[in-house]
């Protein structure tokens, strides 16, 4: 890419991005994996049809019900039914880790290093005060 650098490049994916037409991995579409509607706009059906026309006409019979439950909206709220898993990335890390006091923590450590650590940003040198 030399001579690229302040030089426009043109991306195939470009405009496709930046209007909002271009489809992500995270964009696949699953339907009704079980048989819940976890949010408004869920998409809970695939028509298949020899024509446009048909398809849409098909849509039209489309029946959705469902129960009403109270909406899960913080982490609190849904950590009772959440999943957990043994470990996660690969399983090289556990699934849980716990949160405790850092000042409680260095009190009860046999040993500290009482030093303060900066890494600026942008340079290829570490600060040790």
């Amino acid at each position: 890419m030399s001579g690229a650098v302040g030089q426009e490049i043109s991306r195939v994916d470009g405009p496709a991005k930046v209007t909002g037409a271009a489809r992500y991995s995270g964009e696949t579409f699953f339907p009704m994996q079980d048989d819940v509607i976890h949010y408004a706009g869920q998409p809970v059906a695939i028509v298949v049809a020899d024509s446009l026309e048909q398809a849409q006409y098909a849509a039209t019979l489309v029946r959705v019900s469902y129960a009403r439950t109270a909406p899960v909206t913080t982490i609190g709220q849904g950590r009772a039914d959440a999943y957990e898993p043994e470990k996660i990335f690969g399983g090289v890390m556990p699934g849980r880790t716990k949160r405790g006091h850092a000042a409680d923590g260095l009190a009860a450590a046999d040993l500290r290093i009482d030093a303060e650590h900066k890494q600026f940003i942008g340079l290829q040198a570490v600060y040790v005060v």
